[in-house]
């Protein structure tokens, strides 16, 4: 069974959403950047443990590991 996962990207301070955000799913070498809201998708994802790279200019890169199981949806939001 595939998932999806989205979320947002937004700054830690200021909460304003973080356009053209850098979204990496390691493992699949699947990317995306966020759009104009800060918002980001992938469809199709398959299940197991994947580490998602956020990066964007300006701001420091950050990485985390998230378990996807049989849920169809994971959302996960970066400040």
């Amino acid at each position: 069974m595939q998932s999806y996962v989205k979320g947002t990207i937004s700054d830690s301070q200021t909460e304003n959403p973080i356009k053209g955000a850098s979204v990496t799913i390691l493992e699949i070498s699947m990317q995306v950047n966020s759009d104009n809201e800060g918002r980001y998708e992938f469809d199709g994802v398959c299940k197991g443990i994947h580490n998602i790279v956020v990066s964007c200019k300006g701001y420091h890169s950050d990485t985390i590991q998230m378990l996807l199981n049989n849920m169809s949806k994971n959302i996960r939001s970066f400040e």
